[in-house]
């Protein structure tokens, strides 16, 4: 059976959920329900992606996007997967280590690969590509001292993001450093869990492609990396009895210490790692809150997402007391500044600035010079949330609504509530080129909420010259 074809003005009509059901083909609501009222799977362990490192400083990898049939959540389904897996493996890789990563594309259907979240070259994180079936295409980075932390990779052809990804397509991608080699973070038992959506009516989440699985800690403290791979929920985590979690990574890296919380908000494409203290032999069952938000609120009641079960002679290890430093980025008096306005128009359309995204006339909204800071003012002038996020370039969030951020972090996606004004520094360093901010809702880019951006060694003369790489074909056709 082969996967079925969904029109991009189907996707928007239809919604995420929708086309990833048709997608997905899973078994009935009484399936459904039997496969949760057993529960209590242990936590499925996600596949790594095999690297060679035979040349030292350099590792080379395979990712191969092909339409398959696995098991998610008990019950067997043909989706899009990356190498036969769902979620789709880890690459593991490391602080100064080159990674060259060949793509093939084996899908019916074209498709691309976003890098979501490294500070990489826009000429390597392309995001303008089409990848028609049969074709490959080489990605190349060096991951930079300073980026360890918790990544991700997912399709991003525009008009087609929000169904390749409900369809499958997503997979961890983990930067390892220095700072993760500290006695207080080896000491801790490491998992790794992608959230995301199972596509059911009641809208129950999957973790690692199970629903409510177990985990058995075989140590006292956990280090949880966290991923939002959700096409579009909003994931508000906490722990049923009130125990806390201590967070100490947001999206592009490390923070400068530990920092308590007793609740976590991860929006579309977020992630965090948070460090969990356990009594030996105790049980906590890490929950989903409900969340509201215009256009529809995040399930009415609390959702059992993970057991997590302590050995009974384990007990929780120190705290890390300091992890790296975070520059602070402030605006001075010759700080550019520039205001990027989200909102919906009158026919409904998702807009940056006004404009709809058109990728056959795609218009440039921003020229940052390369080496300069900037503050960008971002306005939700919409009632609905939306999820900022910017390719390439790490940032820092100033304030929101004037109130500062609790802490210094460094982010590539920020949510804004309805009607909400945050103001973030980007500092444009390292590569020039063209990319794109957008909504990481897939529905709302898909539908026109992203803009293009050209970090330029120079100012250009005008904000609306013809973007150059929207057309990137690869030439290399797969064996």
């Amino acid at each position: 059976m082969s996967a079925p074809t969904v029109t991009r003005r189907q996707a928007l009509q239809l919604g995420a959920g929708a086309v990833g059901a048709a997608l997905l083909g899973f078994g009935g609501p009484g399936a459904y329900r039997e496969a949760f009222a057993a529960g209590g799977e242990p936590l499925p362990r996600l596949a790594a992606l095999p690297i060679d490192r035979s040349d030292p400083g350099v590792a080379r990898a395979t990712l191969v996007a092909a339409a398959g049939t696995t098991a998610v959540a008990g019950e067997r389904a043909r989706i899009l997967l990356y190498n036969g897996r769902f979620p789709g493996p880890v690459l593991r890789v490391s602080e100064g280590e080159r990674t060259e990563l060949a793509f093939h594309n084996r899908l019916a259907e074209p498709t691309n690969l976003h890098l979501h979240g490294l500070h990489v070259s826009p000429a390597q994180d392309r995001p303008f590509a089409r990848i028609e079936p049969g074709e490959s295409s080489t990605y190349e980075w060096t991951a930079g001292a300073g980026t360890a932390g918790t990544y991700w990779y997912h399709p991003h052809l525009h008009g087609q993001v929000a169904r390749q990804l409900m369809g499958g397509l997503s997979g961890p991608l983990v930067v390892t450093g220095p700072v993760d080699e500290l006695p207080e973070l080896t000491a801790a038992d490491e998992r790794l869990l992608v959230l995301r959506n199972s596509t059911r009516a009641d809208g129950r989440m999957l973790v690692n492609g199970a629903i409510a699985p177990r985990m058995n800690a075989r140590k006292g403290t956990v280090r949880l990396r966290l991923l939002n791979a959700g096409t579009a929920e909003y994931v508000r985590l906490a722990f049923a009895d009130g125990q806390t979690m201590h967070l100490i990574a947001t999206d592009a890296g490390f923070l400068e210490r530990p920092v308590e919380l007793s609740e976590l908000l991860l929006t579309p494409g977020e992630r965090a790692d948070v460090l969990v203290q356990l009594k030996p032999g105790s049980s906590r069952t890490l929950r989903r809150m409900p969340y509201a938000r215009a256009g529809g609120a995040t399930g009415t009641d609390p959702e059992a997402l993970l057991e997590i079960v302590a050995h009974p002679q384990a007990k929780p290890t120190p705290l890390p007391g300091a992890l790296v430093a975070v520059p602070a980025l402030r605006a001075t008096p010759g700080t550019a500044v520039r205001r990027v306005v989200l909102a919906v128009n009158e026919t409904g359309e998702y807009t940056i600035n006004g404009h709809v995204f058109d990728h056959h006339r795609p218009r440039v909204e921003a020229t940052p010079r390369s080496g300069d800071t900037e503050v960008w003012e971002i306005v939700n002038e919409h009632t609905s949330d939306h999820s900022f996020h910017l390719h390439t370039w790490p940032f820092q969030v100033l304030d929101r609504d004037g109130r500062p951020d609790p802490y210094r972090a460094w982010r590539d996606v920020v949510n804004l509530r309805g009607r909400q004004r945050v103001r973030i520094a980007i500092p444009f360093t390292d590569f020039t080129g063209q990319t794109v901010f957008h909504c990481h809702n897939a529905d709302h880019e898909d539908g026109g909420m992203m803009a293009v951006l050209d970090v330029t060694a120079r100012r250009t003369a005008s904000d609306s010259r013809p973007l150059a790489s929207h057309t990137e074909r690869s030439s290399t056709h797969a064996p």
